[in-house]
């Protein structure tokens, strides 16, 4: 059985609410897990420090803030595609303004998807609502062997 969780790895506690939140109403059930920080997001992925106990099986998605604090979203996209157990992970980035060079890098460091955060929540929910719809009830993942 393949996993529906989601990684979500975003350092704005006000905008992880709202995506959580969207995601819930987007009909995933088995929840989101959030981390604000990269080394937390790597942590996770590779069953390590803190996340070591947790239940095998990688997330069905990413939502990767590339501005995070500290290490930022591009390194964990650019360690997660490097490696082989991590590399089928789908990844959606998340970047605050429509930086032309950041979608860019996204697509060359393996990312599926790029997506603004819109500044109006209201805008927000919608927006991953509709990205809960697609990679959670529409997108086949693969199968964990």
């Amino acid at each position: 059985m393949v996993s529906k969780t989601v990684l979500l790895a975003d350092d704005d506690p006000h905008h992880s609410e709202l995506i959580q939140n969207a995601l819930k109403d987007a009909g995933v059930t088995e929840g989101v897990v959030h981390v604000d920080n990269a080394a937390e997001a790597l942590d996770y992925l590779r069953r390590s420090g803190r996340f070591r106990e947790r239940p095998p099986g990688l997330p069905v998605l990413m939502l990767l803030d590339l501005e995070m604090n500290h290490i930022g979203g591009f390194t964990v996209l650019e360690q997660m595609k490097r490696d082989p157990a991590l590399r089928v992970v789908p990844v959606v980035c998340l970047a605050s303004s429509p930086s032309d060079s950041d979608v860019a890098r996204s697509y060359q460091l393996g990312a599926n998807a790029c997506v603004l955060k819109p500044l109006e929540p209201e805008q927000l929910v919608a927006r991953f609502q509709r990205i809960g719809q697609f990679w959670l009830n529409t997108n086949e993942p693969p199968s964990e062997n």
